[in-house]
């Protein structure tokens, strides 16, 4: 046997030793390797990318699955790996959480590190415990890279460079995004776009964007308002957000250091609210947050944005453990289940709030949610319509892991009804309550009734409050905040607004289910303080507070309180009052006023009166209004000092002084005030204050029968809402001592829970739709005898006050069949009574009869925006013919604003057819509006398609335009359910228009293409209809005053009557319940507080387009299942108003060559409204029924007027034929003047009328043309003359030429028509035919400017004072005669030397002040008419002094004798002179451009002549007309009329209030009022004078003999007298006989009709001394004794 050496042995050892070693090594490489295995070593581009998730997908199939999100601009894919446990199941409770990387592509650490970690997770996973726990825990998606085709466009070691940043369309992925302050970014980029709706489709909880350029945790947000640097903007849940953020950093091997890349982020250890960084608008994380469950925070991971490839295993290092810290927070927090109570199953979408955080999310598809917290206690509840809220109070959240919370929801059902039988409802099930409740409120009851009696009770044991002290701002609040902090299960503290001095108005609620309307339970409150130094209410409910929260659950009594109702508590409503008011005031008022020194209890509207201190409301009393209407309050009272006694409306009475005010409901107040005196220990006795004498029985008193206060809040409570208020009076000392706080709570306590209780008597219940079963809102509940309405709430419970008797309730309401029931209402509960209602038409029955049975229009769901869009898309895809489809506007979400177009000329633009543009959802939280166009654009395509002949009638004759969703942004935001808009946080119109918001301008762009001219927008919030103007600074009316009213008010209103009328709730003002509108029927926009529609009032000024904003429900945000009933209710408003817009007159404007005249002007009724012909030459004009006069002008054309009957919803044809203007006009001397003036007679021998009134000085005739057409009605006559200053030839020349047109125009120009028809035009063209003889063209030459006797005949007129010795010019004298004898209402003289209208006076610069209305208006008319006169008025060096065209003639031209004075003094008619130019007797080639520039204004002016008084007078006995009276304007020197043989007369007079003597010696003076609106600018009255009874005091009988008596005795005595005369010789000198002078023997002139006077006045012309006037001083003087002599 061989042996083996020690060496050997040795060698064996090391041998074996070897083998084992390397077979261990061996055994252990796999390890190693797996632990090295991720390639750190390259970057990976888009192929290698796709690749490598391809085949990571492969090797793990059970754990990843990869999603393509999108694609890149250049098509590539945006890749998403989702890594979870059991991949191809959603499991419940399961959060999701998500990485982005990449998102500028040359920030490339971050697509690496991403795809590290995907590796990582999945080799890792079943090996190691943390990551197979992430893995197992948790849904992750990571997406490496969300802008590839940057990366691809990037270069390796570009650390600070911006090459491939952007998208392949150059925008910045992290600038393109919805923000919350910024609003001008461009629309979405296809990467952008993909990942919003990534976003919000899925319920992510936590996520992280990942970049690079610097190593810092930047959390939202990410910019602020201020869009500047280093502020922070805080997001509601930054502490959640902080800490996230300091979770990264402070993993991350160097982030937490906070000083990397010359950036400095050491004090917050490495975190910066983005904002404070720098502003970033359109940044993806605040995205996020505000838009889906998902909190983000932005990663930077390295200073390089691109560093060598070298560098990625360190940056592997440094993220790794950041990496899986951060992603194991998305389990932090509170987490769990949503669940339908009765079912179990999970209910999604539910809102899960957190309170103090204003910031919601909401539960995924399971009904599980996550909601990310910090450590720390809260009250956690979860929403969801139908369901009743519930909320967890003191929910622990603890550190690391969070804690679960499940919430079981009840689906609201009819709650607590009726204790009787009573029921209007055939499903019993309705009528009966359960027993317990029934019990529960009966038992409160008894309670309440037990403790009326203050002297008879049997007081209870409570606990007490202790405390008994003043509390100022600070202590109450801190007070308030404790108890709402230690009994949160029974209270809610909220603030209602902020006083003047920024106190909050605090309130307390008190409840078993604080923050929610209970159906079926009354909300009470008491407001205290509101007088600041009236303190004692406000200790008392701060004593309540304590009472109620310590004896809840230990008293019987206050429990069931607390239980059955919810209970508000206001203790100081004037916190800024109180703080200046002095412990121990017992009568003063220091305090008692707000800051601003406003008494609260004046400032409230009042139904009577509107004073100084309620013509506005302060900001407290705007707070409460606004509160009381949120909430369906029921009784209240304000707690006020300075007496004792309970005060019930009404407050105040119509004429301001003390006496009972009594309300429908005075029973029902005088009961809960007795409830309250009786109760208190000493009020009922009635006697309040020992210094007083006053008694009040039984300690109340009605408000107004104590003083009348106007402006009182109880009034308004009654008035404007549901709710009964009194006011109580609760000392005699306002501000009394610490130590007499305890007797005022022992003397109150009773009371202040007696009242309370009264808030559970009379009648309560529900009204309900009886198909549905929903509550039925806003229905009206009236009591037969008691003229008050009051509403069921959104749920559709109500509470209906009442004194004991029998009542018959009436339920109503516009879509339902009403029902009543009779009642026996005692002292005890509330008899409880459930209304059902049938529709008026059963929905299934209408759609067939009426909307051709389309499904889609009964759906009781809301549409999106996306489906609005392709809706439309596919009805205009089907129906090309008649519908045509546009998107306006679309934004940074896709979202766009949708156009579709019906007409059968859809493709033409038809200018002679009215175009409505119909807008839906124009505010974002009103989206009814909406519903129902879509269901109308449904309605009249079907309706066409089965030729309907209304819906082809409005087709065939209009072009409907409709956008049913214009705010596309802030329908977002709209909350279901917000009934008032108080929820709704985004931009309405308004505040689109001041931001210039793209919507707008897409909108203004429509109008441009179009110009519509109807717009009808379809709102909520009320039921009434709103009209321009907006804003009453927008324009002035005639007389000056700021006006809302339009030129188009008429249409307007006919417009708004064709829809309001056919849905009467409109001028109901109970159809919405007071809590939700003050507005009725048809308002104007100015009328409306924040309504405010600046475009409404712009596009009616720039394209006279007429807008009418119809509220069509008084929720907001109704619930779906009332859109069927909005739309059955709606359906013929909106049918109506489209047939009301074919109303009017279309036709077309040629010339005489049939030629189309573009932008011709229209005028209309002559009432300044101005609208202009399409290119070519069409157009529509929208006009009420009945006769309107149109106008069609344009330069170098004639303008003619036509007159056209509009008949009801069809469109007149009206065509226009317009003449060229005359080019040439020449001068007319005498005899052609003369010609031209008996040519008119004869042609127009109808209406026309020439002869001579007189001579002038040479013995030329002076010629009156009358024009008008002969009439047995009295018409009003008018002066037009000139020429008398010879030299001033052109106002004759117009005269003649105004003499022509009215000849040849009438009954071919309506309007001329009618002047001519209804007015007596007298037209003299020449006074001073001598003068113009002399006169030659020239501008300056005063050759021909006086007569033949060298006189200026415009200083020799005659004044009221004259008496006759003075010689009196032939022309005067003539045209004096004539007009003494002529009924006439205006003057109209013709000068020149001047540009500019002349009133009177010329001789003095006294004017009466109270004719100067009526002279000025007059003067007005004609320069506001002239072309250029109040542009370019005056000459010389009164050029451009005349601002308005007008002048006061003593301020022009300062003479006496003037016509224009004698026409106002001596002839009592307003009077003014024309000044046509700067030239005397310019070339005749400019008398064309003077024709042009006077017509309007002579027409103007002529028809001005209408305005004023009419007036008929009679015996008042006989009935008989009277002639003969003189007519005066009281208080005026020289307005007068004289009464004409028809009894009638006339005045000319401007708007304003007048007071009219009627006189005739032998009647009763008659004095009457007259009022001339601007409106309605002429006036008729009825004068029936009565027969005076004496003549200076004798009898008739009497006075007869005597002046029989005295007449005999002065015919004798003159008889005599002339006996004598004529006993001396005669002499011819003495008879007035003169030479006749040649032209008398004209034969020309034998032919014409003169009347009978001219024979009586003709005169010669004096020859020097010979001249002697044939009549006596006495005949000349009586000639000019103004109107006396008229007939």
């Amino acid at each position: 046997m061989a042996t083996i050496s020690a060496s050997g042995v040795d060698r064996i050892t090391y041998i074996f030793i070897i083998f084992i070693t390397s077979f261990v090594f061996v055994l252990c490489i796999p390890n190693v390797r797996m632990k090295h295995e991720i390639d750190t070593r390259s970057y990976h581009h888009y192929d290698d990318l796709t690749s490598l998730l391809q085949n990571i997908v492969k090797k793990y199939p059970t754990l990843t699955k990869l999603h393509k999100v999108g694609t890149s601009v250049d098509n590539r894919n945006l890749w998403a790996i989702q890594i979870t446990d059991n991949i191809n199941v959603v499991e419940p409770g399961e959060p999701m959480f998500k990485y982005v990387g990449n998102m500028h592509g040359n920030e490339a650490v971050s697509r690496e590190v991403l795809i590290y970690l995907i590796q990582y997770l999945l080799d890792e996973y079943g090996k190691d415990d943390r990551i197979t726990k992430i893995v197992n825990s948790t849904n992750i998606y990571i997406m490496p890279s969300m802008d590839p085709d940057g990366f691809e466009n990037s270069e390796v070691g570009d650390c600070t460079g911006v090459q491939g940043r952007t998208n392949q369309h150059l925008v910045d992925l992290n600038r393109n995004f919805p923000d919350q302050f910024f609003d001008k970014i461009p629309k979405p980029e296809p990467e952008s776009k993909v990942m919003m709706e990534w976003i919000q489709q899925n319920k992510f909880v936590l996520s992280a964007n990942l970049h690079g350029g610097s190593v810092v945790a930047s959390y939202p947000f990410d910019d602020s308002k201020l869009h500047v640097d280093k502020v922070d903007s805080k997001s509601p849940d930054d502490n959640v957000f902080r800490l996230l953020a300091h979770t990264y950093a402070n993993s991350h091997l160097t982030m937490h250091t906070g000083n990397h890349c010359s950036d400095h982020f050491e004090g917050d250890h490495g975190i910066t609210n983005g904002a404070h960084w720098y502003d970033v608008p359109g940044g993806m994380q605040d995205f996020n947050y505000l838009h889906s469950n998902c909190f983000e925070i932005t990663l930077e991971l390295s200073c390089c944005k691109y560093p060598q490839p070298t560098q990625l295993a360190q940056e592997w290092e440094n993220n790794k453990p950041a990496l899986l810290a951060y992603l194991e927070k998305v389990h932090i927090g509170v987490k769990g289940f949503v669940h339908d109570a009765s079912t179990g199953k999970g209910i999604e979408n539910a809102v899960i709030s957190v309170e103090g955080i204003e910031h919601n999310i909401s539960t995924a598809q399971f009904g599980d949610y996550w909601r990310l917290l910090v450590p720390g206690k809260y009250s956690i509840s979860a929403h969801t319509p139908g369901y009743e809220s519930l909320t967890h109070r003191d929910v622990d959240v603890p550190e690391g892991p969070g804690v679960s919370l499940d919430f079981k929801l009840k689906k609201r059902s009819v709650p607590p009804s009726p204790n009787t039988n009573l029921s209007t409802s055939t499903n019993k099930s309705n009528a009966i309550a359960p027993t317990d409740y029934i019990k529960k409120e009966e038992k409160l009851v008894e309670y309440v009734n037990r403790f009326h009696d203050a002297e008879h009770r049997k007081n209870m044991q409570f606990i007490e409050p202790t405390s008994f002290v003043h509390h100022n701002y600070t202590a109450m609040m801190n007070l308030l905040k404790k108890y709402s902090q230690d009994y949160p299960e029974i209270t809610r503290l909220y603030s209602v607004g902020k006083s003047v001095q920024d106190r909050e108005l605090w309130v307390l609620e008190i409840s078993d289910n604080p923050g929610v309307h209970e159906p079926g339970e009354p909300e009470f409150k008491y407001v205290a303080n509101m007088h600041g130094n009236e303190v004692v209410g406000r200790e008392l409910l701060l004593q309540l507070i304590d009472f109620l929260c310590r004896n809840y659950k230990q008293n019987e009594f206050v429990t069931l309180m607390v239980n059955l109702t919810r209970i508000h508590l206001m203790p100081s409503m004037n916190p800024d009052g109180y703080e200046i008011s002095t412990e121990g005031d017992i009568q003063g008022v220091r305090g008692r006023t707000n800051n601003n020194n406003f008494d609260l209890n004046r400032n409230f509207p009042d139904q009577y009166r509107t004073t100084y201190s309620n013509n506005h409301q302060e900001p407290e009393t705007v707070a409460v209004m606004k509160w009381l209407k949120s909430i369906p309050f029921v009784l209240s009272a304000n707690l006020h000092g300075g007496s004792l006694v309970a005060n019930f409306p009404y407050d105040d009475t119509k004429r301001g002084y003390s006496s009972y005010s009594k309300s429908p409901d005075d029973k029902a107040f005088i009961m809960i005030s007795e409830a309250y005196s009786m109760a208190h220990s000493t009020m009922h006795s009635g006697h309040p204050c020992v210094w007083s004498d006053e008694y009040f029985k039984d300690g109340i008193t009605n408000g107004a029968q104590w003083y009348s206060v106007s402006g009182g809040m109880q009034d308004w409570n009654y008035l404007h809402t549901n709710c009964f208020e009194t006011t109580l009076e609760l000392g005699c000392t306002k501000f009394p001592w610490t130590k007499d706080l305890p007797g005022y709570w022992e003397a109150n306590k009773y009371s202040l829970l007696v009242y309370m209780g009264q808030v559970h008597k009379g009648v309560s219940g529900f009204v309900l739709d009886s198909e549905t079963g929903f509550g039925i809102a806003n229905a009206s509940i009236n009591v037969e005898g008691i003229n008050h309405t009051i509403y069921s709430a959104p749920d559709g419970d109500y509470w209906r006050l009442l004194a004991s008797g029998q009542y018959t309730v009436t339920v109503s309401h516009p879509l339902y069949t009403k029902r009543s029931v009779t009642v026996q209402v005692t002292d005890n509960a509330a008899i409880h009574v459930n209304f059902s209602l049938n529709a008026n038409v059963h929905r299934n029955q209408w759609s067939s009869l009426i909307d051709f049975d389309i499904k889609e229009n009964m759906v009781t769901e809301y549409v999106n925006t996306h489906d609005i869009q392709n809706d439309l898309r596919d009805i205009a895809l089907h129906n090309p013919g008649f519908v045509s489809f546009d998107t306006l506007h679309m934004n940074r979400k896709g979202k766009s604003v949708s156009l579709i177009h019906l007409s059968s000329e859809v493709n033409s633009h038809e200018d002679h057819k009215p175009h409505v543009l119909l807008l839906g959802n124009v505010n974002g939280d009103e989206p009814v509006g909406t519903e129902i166009l879509i269901r109308l654009v449904r309605h009249l395509v079907t309706g066409y398609l089965h030729q309907e002949p209304n819906t082809v009638n409005i087709l065939n004759n209009s072009h409907v335009h409709v956008i049913p969703q214009l705010n596309i942004k802030g329908a977002t935001k709209a909350v279901p359910g917000d009934c008032s808009g108080i929820h709704y946080r985004g931009q309405r119109f308004p505040q689109l228009i001041s931001a210039d918001d793209p919507v707008v301008g897409a909108v203004r762009k429509q109008f441009e293409d179009h110009q519509f001219d109807l717009v009808v927008s379809l709102e909520s919030g009320g039921m009434y209809m709103v009209m321009p103007r907006n804003d009453k600074a927008g324009k002035v009316s005639t007389v000056g005053l700021l006006t809302a009213l339009t030129e188009d008010e008429d249409m307007l209103q006919v417009l708004a009557r064709s829809f309001a009328d056919s849905l009467p709730a409109m001028y109901k003002s109970d159809t919405c319940g007071n809590a939700m509108t003050e507005k009725v029927g048809i308002v104007h926009g100015a009328d409306v507080s924040g309504h405010g529609y600046s475009m409404m009032d712009d596009v009616y000024d720039h394209y006279h387009t007429l807008w009418i904003s119809a509220h069509i429900s008084c929720c907001k945000f109704p619930p779906g299942s009332r859109l069927p009933g909005i739309w059955m209710m709606t359906f013929n408003p909106m049918m109506h108003i489209l047939k009301k817009s074919l109303q009017g007159v279309r036709g077309i404007v040629t010339d005489e060559a049939g030629k189309p005249i573009s932008e011709a002007i229209l005028e209309i009724d002559d009432n300044g409204k101005f609208l202009t012909t399409s290119s070519d030459g069409h157009f529509f004009l929208m006009l009420s029924e009945g006769f309107h006069t149109i106008e069609a002008d344009t330069a170098g054309y004639e303008a003619l007027h036509k007159k056209v009957l509009v008949q009801k919803d069809v469109s007149a044809e009206l065509n226009f034929v317009l003449k060229k203007e005359e080019r040439i006009l020449s001068y007319h001397n005498y005899i052609e003047m003369k010609s031209s003036l008996q040519n008119i007679s004869s042609t127009c021998s109808d209406i026309a009328k020439l002869y001579n009134i007189g001579r002038s000085t040479s013995g030329y005739y002076l010629w009156m043309l009358e024009m008008g057409k002969e009439s047995k009605l009295y018409r009003p006559g008018i002066l037009l003359t000139a020429n008398i200053h010879g030299n001033e030839v052109v106002g004759r020349e117009i005269l003649l030429k105004l003499a022509a047109d009215l000849c040849h125009l009438y009954k071919q120009d309506s309007s001329i028509t009618d002047l001519l028809d209804m007015t007596r035009i007298y037209i003299l063209p020449s006074l001073n035919p001598d003068g113009a003889e002399k006169a030659k063209p020239s501008c300056t030459s005063l050759a021909g400017k006086d007569n033949s006797n060298n006189i200026d005949l415009d200083k020799a007129f005659p004044d009221a004072n004259y008496d006759g010795k003075i010689f009196i010019q032939s022309e005067i004298a003539a045209l004096t005669k004539w007009m003494s004898v002529t009924d006439l209402s205006l003057s109209v003289s013709f000068q020149a030397g001047d540009l500019v209208v002349a009133y009177p006076h010329r001789g003095t610069d006294t004017t009466n002040i109270d004719d100067l209305a009526s002279l000025k208006k007059l003067a007005l008319v004609y320069a506001s008419n002239h072309q250029n006169m109040q542009v370019e008025g005056g000459c010389g060096t009164n050029e451009n002094h005349y601002l308005d065209g007008t002048v006061k003639g003593f301020h022009q031209l300062e003479d006496t004798g003037s016509f224009l004075d004698y026409a106002y003094d001596v002839q009592h008619i307003p009077s003014i002179i024309v000044y046509t130019g700067c030239c005397f007797y310019p070339e005749a080639n400019s008398l064309p451009t003077a024709w042009h520039d006077n017509r309007r204004a002579l027409l103007a002016t002529i028809k001005e002549v209408h305005n004023g008084v009419y007036g008929n007078v009679k015996d008042e006995r006989k009935s008989k007309t009277l002639k003969g009276f003189t007519v005066f304007v009281e208080n005026s020197d020289t307005f007068q009329a004289n009464v004409n043989e028809n009894g009638s007369f006339h005045l000319y007079l401007a708007p304003g209030q007048y007071r009219l003597k009627v006189v005739k010696p032998e009647y009763d003076e008659m004095h009457l009022s007259v009022t001339i609106s601007s409106t309605q600018t002429s006036q008729t009255v009825a004068v029936n004078m009565k027969e005076s009874r004496t003549v200076f005091g004798l009898t008739h009988l009497l006075a007869i003999t005597i002046a029989g008596v005295v007449g005999l005795v002065f015919i004798v005595f003159l008889t005599v007298i002339i006996c004598i005369k004529y006993e001396k010789p005669k002499r011819f000198s003495d008879i007035g006989f003169h030479r006749l002078r040649p032209e008398d023997d004209d034969d020309d002139d034998d032919n014409v009709d003169f009347p009978d006077f001219v024979n009586e006045t003709k005169s010669a012309p004096p020859r020097a001394k010979e001249y002697h006037d044939s009549s006596s001083d006495d005949e000349e003087h009586n000639l000019f004794d103004g109107r006396l002599l008229r007939k």
